[in-house]
């Protein structure tokens, strides 16, 4: 099992740091605090709660974090002065740097490598170099440098002095001009503009407006960040430093509006993503960058605020309020954030595992091997090479299958397409549907299926009722207004035949096969967008019915007008009187009696079915990072309850990994790993299904209890209620719960 190790874990500014609010223990009792324009928010107790402490009563100008007196304690360093930390959090008065312009930046920084931390101010026209001559905090203004359109002053060819980076808007050209042992610049041209054939063509060729120094590869130099208009449209790019005063060619980030931006490890992975007007960028080691979620804008620092192990967030233009990395809802400082509530059964996590560096990658959960356990199947694929399976069991890679095909891959089903009783596997490309035959004893024929080309969706069900599982095939046109076309592909045992449905044509989103009406074959159920009739341009979606008649389609049915917000809905038996229901993000729908019952689901539906034996099918979603649960039952469906918090999350699929008859799930995850969880009875940490005294006395054991180290308990050694304590919160919990058995 993988045993929860809390860290500290934040991004300290000091080499770099040109942000309003910084992260930092302040007080060194082992979590993040906040600092912000003359406030420290103190968190008190590691799990988000904060109080809120004033060192400066006026504003404070830029901040930094820093040793700057050398007591190994962490000073406030601003562009107005600094402040001396006593090693509890008490900080003096601000000691004023000695300066006669108003700066607008700065950097804390040891120039010279004489091991304490120096001080750069600058404006757009004017640096100065502040040497902390004694290590205690004594500057003395060294270089007072001067030069048009400064952009950055660092340390640029790593050689002990202060460089500055500018940009020479008359020539089209970034300079670095590096200074030299007797205090004189050498200019060099980083990058210049692309010169233009003919006069009045720069229009339409991209032009630097603003350039800063990161690092964002992780590899110690710092790269250059441009933005770059090109006809009214700006760009922010990357160039990396190759260490030898060269950078590479750009390599495109975002196109942004006003490009304002801001540099961050939001993931903690060790390289520096991207903070772009309203969209939060990742980056991929310097190689490309993923936009994760754009819900901030303007100086974010991010930080495991609450011990979740998921990344938080602060927003400086939202003050006394920072965001659960999880749901990325606000908390305002100085409130106490509650625990998650608890169920008779939880998800434990394994160890995670890495997939490989894909592109795209989807998996699914089957029993192939009919062992009562359910494998791992994960289709993969990456630009220039040939798609393949990774077949997964709990003890690693069981085996991988090339599938002969090329990138990228778009969807995966297993189901038994032949009725004999193993697990198939059908995967779809760009313009291709294969399909893996089960032999036993994990061998495969593989086998290409019909379907229509420029396939975007597919579905599988046996909609003429032959026992034989046909393939629903959904193409990107040529339907009406652009629309889909869908065809079947009917099997007939020794072959498959394809045919073409008649339709209205909409736009479809996704499809299923399900026996929606009980009569023993399957229809075909379309998630289709189209147009609001009332003002004819926006765009809503709606839930249409192929009713199945024996393999013959006559017309549609529009079951549902599911609004304006999305295609998230879902087929599944609610109320389990074996009759398909449809249930929305605000709706569940009875087939049976034609009613519609509200449900207020969080997050996208991944799967519904009956995870606490009550006979009424629960919601099981997800939203960001988090894993959500509605619970179902006669008198409808609770509120949804956060049940696990995954890292980087991407996708769940769900399924019996472990063979226990419980629903297991498996996290995808945007760094190319997946993460299993597998469902305990709450307390049952020996996992032999049951909560008694044999967990109690591996649990004493353990030695977990109150024993005085910070957050270092995991599910296995006490820790129940989710805070990464074992005390006697936990027991409360286990009682709440109920799930002791007595003997």
């Amino acid at each position: 099992m993988k045993r929860r190790r809390q860290s500290l874990r934040f991004e300290l500014c000091e080499s770099r740091c040109l942000l309003a609010a910084v992260l930092a223990d302040l007080d060194a009792d082992g979590d993040v605090d906040v600092v912000h324009d003359g406030v420290w928010y103190e968190n008190s107790d590691g799990f988000g709660n904060f109080k809120i402490k004033l060192y400066d009563r006026r504003s404070s100008g830029e901040t930094a974090v820093g040793d700057f007196d050398g007591d190994h304690d962490l000073d406030i360093v601003s562009t107005s002065g600094w402040y001396a930390n006593d090693g509890t959090g008490n900080f003096s008065a601000k000691q004023p740097f000695p300066t006669t312009f108003a700066a607008e930046e700065l950097r804390l920084l040891d120039i010279g490598n004489d091991g304490d931390l120096d001080v750069v101010l600058r404006t757009s026209s004017q640096a100065t170099y502040f040497d902390n001559v004694d290590g205690l905090g004594t500057v003395v203004a060294t270089d007072i440098i001067s030069f048009d359109w400064i952009q950055d002053v660092a340390d640029i060819n790593e050689d002990g002095r202060l460089d500055v980076l500018t940009v020479d808007f008359k020539n089209d050209e970034t300079l670095v001009h590096t200074q030299q042992a007797d205090g004189s610049f050498v200019a060099t041209v980083w990058w210049k503009d692309p010169i233009a054939e003919e006069p009045g063509d720069e229009t339409y060729l991209p032009r630097t407006s603003y350039a800063r120094l990161e690092n964002i590869d992780g590899d110690r130099h710092l790269d250059l960040v441009r933005v770059e208009g090109v006809d009214g449209f700006l760009n922010a790019v990357v160039q990396h430093n190759q260490g030898d005063m060269s950078v590479s060619a750009p390599l495109y980030a975002v196109e942004c509006f006003s490009c304002d931006i801001d540099f961050l490890d939001f993931d903690l992975d060790g390289d520096t993503d991207f903070l772009v007007d309203w969209t939060l960028l990742r980056n991929d080691k310097g190689e490309r960058f993923i936009e994760v979620q754009s819900d901030f804008r303007g100086e974010t620092v991010a930080a495991d605020f609450n011990g979740d192990g998921i990344v938080d967030s602060y927003d400086s233009l939202t003050k006394a309020r920072w965001y659960d990395g999880t749901t990325f809802e606000p908390h305002q400082f100085g409130t106490t954030l509650p625990l998650p509530p608890g169920l008779p059964r939880t998800w434990v996590d394994l160890d995670s595992f890495a997939v490989g560096k894909l592109e795209n990658y989807v998996a699914r959960l089957g029993d192939l091997d009919g062992d009562g356990a359910d494998e791992l199947v994960v289709a993969t694929a990456r630009v220039g090479l040939a798609a393949s399976l990774a077949i997964y069991q709990q003890g690693g890679l069981r085996l991988e299958v090339n599938l002969e095909q090329s990138y990228p891959i778009e969807n995966l089903y297993l189901t038994d397409m032949d009725h004999d009783g193993d697990v198939d596997v059908v995967v779809s490309g760009h313009d291709w549907l294969r399909l893996l035959e089960n032999q036993g004893q994990f061998q495969f024929v593989l086998r290409d299926l019909p379907a229509v080309s420029l396939l975007r969706y597919f579905a599988i069900g046996d909609v003429d009722s032959n026992g034989l599982q046909d393939v629903i095939s959904i193409s990107r046109g040529p339907g009406v207004d652009g629309g889909s076309q869908v065809s079947v592909a009917f099997h007939y045992g020794t072959h498959f035949e394809l045919q073409p449905l008649s339709y209205s044509g909409k736009t479809v989103r996704n499809a299923v096969a399900h026996d929606y009406d009980n009569d023993g074959d399957d229809d075909i159920l379309l998630f289709t967008l189209t147009i609001d009739p009332s003002n004819g341009s926006r765009q809503k979606y709606e839930t249409l019915l192929l009713e199945s008649l024996a393999g013959s389609f006559a017309g549609e049915v529009v079951l549902a007008d599911s609004g304006f917000y999305g295609d998230n809905v879902f087929i599944a038996d609610v109320n389990l009187d074996g009759i398909a229901d449809l249930i929305g993000p605000d709706f569940w729908r009875d087939t049976a009696s034609g009613t519609e019952h509200p449900v207020d689901v969080v997050g996208e539906i991944v799967d519904v079915r009956d995870l606490n034996g009550d006979g009424w099918g629960d919601i099981l979603s997800r939203q960001t990072y988090s894993i959500y649960l509605t619970l179902g039952s006669s008198n409808g469906f609770e509120a949804g309850q956060r049940m696990k918090n995954v890292p980087m999350l991407s996708d769940i699929v769900t399924g019996d990994y472990d063979g226990d008859g419980y629903v297991d799930l498996v996290a995808l995850q945007t760094n190319w790993s997946v993460t299993p969880y597998l469902s305990r009875v709450t307390g049952d940490v020996n996992g032999d299904g049951v909560f008694n005294s044999a967990d109690l006395v591996a649990i004493i054991m353990h030695g977990h209890y109150e024993d005085g180290v910070s957050r270092n308990s995991t599910f296995e050694t006490g820790d129940w209620n989710g805070d990464a304590e074992f005390d006697s919160a936990d027991i409360v919990f286990l009682m709440h719960v109920g799930t002791y058995t007595f003997e």
